[in-house]
């Protein structure tokens, strides 16, 4: 047991020794910022994520490294538990150890543990899930389906995609475990799983159901096909970890997995429900740790892995040294001078989403501070998303205004002061200038966003716009001023 934390302490040193390379990821900036208005709910994901920013924030500080202490130690943890499930699912030691170092080389889990987001946390809970489903079918255990629940209802509270787990689990218990619907279990289960994800379900009815039309314009707005989905899986997880996840597919359909094919089943259900959908392809990312773990398992039943003691240590060996040479893809272990200069932002483009934020407050601040001192005193910042908003209430001075936005739940955290009479606007896009005159009488064009390194990320080029002679204060309609997308 001890190697395979030993490997999740590997995990977490690599993430806690570039935690401060790049900046804020501008999902961070959310997150933090949804930790500061904390509620049962939010537009587009549940509470547990803001919680944890500001748990992070609260005891390792307002940094990067602050954010992503506890997105490095769900990552950790779910390359340990990936050894543990391969163990509970009859691995010996080269299956625990090999189902723990895949689930740390493949490149969308290391990836993922860089930056504090909703994955790392999904991906714990999916793995914590299925080890608890595999322990309760082995063993009968009304304590360990509880335990499933109880996973299972955090894992709403922080991605509503673990209704996909769910929804597979019950296929696969009526495909291939039915006498354990006939135990109380499954629906004990079920129940402290619903009554853990409740206070959301009230939330979320209370303010209109919110969630669903975001999901409907996210839905309306994909661009992702089937021969997309598919073409990303390699990518995702390398040809390696490909092929072992391929591996315990198969392994849970052979007669050895027999007894956990349950799990066979919910990852068949989440990948037919993803392409059936057209949902995004990193989305089945949650499955990649069940599935790595049982294709361990089958690879260390193999006659030939067993009558060749070499083969073992070679494929741990190969696997580490594999993934060595592509790991500044996946983490930012490089300066980032160098990680621009080769270009890896282009292909990671979580790198791109953590550079330029303070040249754009620096922009905003220049052209606050250009106006005379009694307009300063009515003017307020108005951004068309969620990273602009929260990049300058976090990294402006203090002397800048609040920023306001429309976008997602910042639109519930208030409208501008009634007293706004003039707006520095960005974030707009291409016909920024004909909405803005939707309000203003007149719209000037004051500055351009750029960054210092060039990037070219979603706000470099954007315009920023000084806006001037409200025809009714924003506040007024602001019920109406937002956008879920």
């Amino acid at each position: 047991m001890w190697p395979l934390f030993g490997l999740g302490l590997v995990k977490l040193l690599l993430h806690l020794l570039t935690a401060s390379r790049y900046g804020f990821h501008r999902d961070e900036f959310y997150y933090v910022a949804g930790g500061q208005h904390l509620a049962w709910g939010f537009v587009d994901h549940p509470p547990v994520t803001p919680l944890l920013a500001l748990v992070g924030t609260e005891l390792f500080g307002m940094t990067p490294l602050g954010v992503r202490v506890l997105s490095a130690l769900a990552g950790a943890a779910t390359v340990a538990l990936a050894g543990l499930l391969a163990r509970e699912l009859g691995g010996g030691r080269f299956a625990q150890m090999l189902a723990a170092l895949m689930v740390l080389c493949t490149p969308f889990i290391l990836a993922a543990s860089s930056v504090m987001q909703t994955v790392p946390l999904d991906l714990l809970w999916w793995t914590l899930a299925a080890y608890g489903v595999v322990r309760a079918v082995r063993t009968g255990s009304l304590l360990a389906w509880l335990g499933t629940g109880l996973v299972l209802g955090i894992a709403l509270m922080t991605k509503y995609t673990v209704l996909l787990f769910g929804f597979g689990l019950l296929v696969g218990l009526v495909a291939s475990a039915r006498a354990q619907l006939k135990t109380p279990g499954p629906w004990a289960a079920a129940l402290v799983a619903f009554a853990v994800f409740l206070p959301n379900v009230l939330w979320q009815i209370a303010h209109g159901w919110p969630t669903l039309e975001f999901i409907a314009n996210n839905s309306a707005n994909a661009d992702m096909t089937l021969g997309g989905f598919l073409a990303m899986q390699p990518l995702l997880l390398g040809l390696p970890s490909l092929s072992l996840w391929l591996g315990g597919l198969v392994w849970f359909f052979s007669s050895s997995g027999r007894p956990y094919r349950v799990l066979g089943w919910t990852v068949l259900t989440t990948f037919g429900v993803l392409l059936l959908v057209g949902g995004k392809a990193y989305y089945l990312g949650a499955t990649y740790p069940m599935a790595l773990a049982a294709g361990a398992v089958g690879l260390e039943s193999l006659a030939w892995v067993q009558a060749r003691q070499w083969v073992r240590p070679t494929v741990l060996a190969v696997i580490a040294g594999l993934t060595l040479p592509f790991l500044p893809l996946f983490v930012p272990v490089l300066p980032v001078d160098t990680m621009v200069r080769v270009g890896l932002h282009e292909v990671n483009g979580n790198y791109a989403e953590m550079l330029g934020w303070p040249d754009l407050v620096e922009t905003i601040t220049e052209v606050y501070d250009g106006l005379p001192p009694e307009e300063q005193a009515t003017t307020v910042i108005f951004t068309g998303n969620y990273g602009e908003a929260g990049a300058l209430n976090l990294l402006g001075p203090s002397r800048l205004p609040r920023a306001v936005s429309g976008h997602n739940s910042v639109h519930d955290w208030g409208p501008p002061p009634d007293k706004t009479t003039t707006v520095i606007a960005l974030g707009f896009g291409e016909n920024g200038a004909d909405y803005l005159r939707r309000f203003f009488a007149e719209v000037e064009p004051v500055a351009t966003v750029t960054n210092s390194y060039g990037v070219e990320n979603e706000e470099f080029g954007g315009t920023v716009w000084l806006c001037r002679g409200l025809a009714e204060p924003l506040s007024r309609d602001w019920a109406n001023r937002y956008h879920y997308d």
